[in-house]
């Protein structure tokens, strides 16, 4: 089990797509804003990456998106359910074989909520 975490600090965008391909996990922060929908949420998709996404509202604006992605988990940030999260989040990182995602899934269910050089980031 690697427990390495690195922060990367501020980075052009450019590099930021080269650091995403080279990452074993992308973790997005949710917000306490149920209108504001961050676009790193299609760059991770795009990735093709595992997800981890952290939310505090029960109606995060990424919530929906993560819960469609095939290879994702999302984390309550309830102390009263730490324990769980815990679990959840160690049987989903130490998973030995990641389920593939299909550039079709992510066409079909992401296609008309992403811009068009999310696409064209999906189709490389």
């Amino acid at each position: 089990f690697n427990k390495t975490v690195f922060f990367h600090g501020r980075k052009a965008h450019d590099e930021i797509i080269t650091i995403q391909n080279q990452s074993d996990f992308l973790i997005n922060f949710g917000n306490d804003n149920s209108c504001m929908i961050p676009s790193k949420i299609f760059e991770y998709i795009s990735a093709k990456k595992p997800i981890i996404s952290l939310y505090k509202i029960d109606n995060d604006a990424s919530y929906s998106y993560i819960k469609k992605y095939p290879d994702s988990i999302l984390v309550n940030e309830d102390t009263s359910i730490l324990k769980e999260n815990v679990k959840n989040l160690r049987d989903f990182i130490s998973v030995d074989y990641r389920q593939k995602v299909d550039n079709n899934f992510l066409i079909d269910e992401y296609y008309n909520n992403t811009p068009f050089p999310m696409v064209k980031e999906i189709l490389k």
